[in-house]
């Protein structure tokens, strides 16, 4: 049967103390504890490689692309940079409108 699987090390800090795996599950795991990934009966990672891509072909072809993204986004920022002084003073504008919101709980 074709299945999809992850197989989580129980040892990472996020399973430490083991409480709830759910909890854990949802709150805790942020992929570091992944060990093995089956997609479809496939086995996508495995022991932490991903065996479905060269992951040495995928960053080098990143690295090659990196300069003319710094470039772009550099060229990005500038003309965003002009707007913040707008946008500033559209936040101060909006900061002075009291909407009935008490947003601060105090202990």
């Amino acid at each position: 049967m074709k299945a999809d699987l992850v197989v989580i090390d129980l040892k990472d800090v996020a399973w430490q103390p083991l409480n709830s795996v759910a909890r854990q599950l949802v709150f805790s795991e942020s992929g570091r504890g992944v060990e093995t990934t089956i997609v479809d009966g496939e086995i996508v990672m495995f022991e932490r490689r991903m065996v479905t891509i060269d992951e040495e072909a995928l960053g080098d072809e990143l690295a090659s692309l990196m300069p003319t993204f710094r470039r772009d986004f550099a060229n990005v920022a500038e003309v965003n940079r002009r707007a913040i002084p707008y946008l500033l003073a559209a936040n101060e504008r909006l900061k002075s409108h009291d909407v009935g919101i008490n947003r601060f709980v105090a202990l």
